[in-house]
């Protein structure tokens, strides 16, 4: 992966999720981690529309829950279900 930082619309939502490594995440000045169990994370993928944060172990993860905001942002669930 060239690069660290990748943004595009998830499948189920429709809205922006980045998916960034946690060097670039730290280096950009983020400074929310989300939940304390981020850490220890690699990777982290961002819910543009809701600024929710969540850790990953791997790449291979963090793909994965890049296209299902659903699963990890509770805005992006709450929206869903109205």
């Amino acid at each position: 992966m060239k690069s660290k930082m990748i943004t595009r619309r998830a499948r189920q939502t429709k809205g922006p999720v980045t998916l960034i490594s946690k060097q670039e995440f730290l280096l950009r000045g983020y400074t929310a981690l989300g939940d304390d169990d981020c850490k220890t994370d690699k990777w982290m993928t961002i819910c543009e529309d809701h600024g929710h944060v969540e850790g990953h172990q791997t790449l291979e993860n963090a793909r994965f829950f890049a296209s299902r905001p659903l699963q990890w942002c509770a805005w992006c669930r709450e929206d869903a279900a109205n």
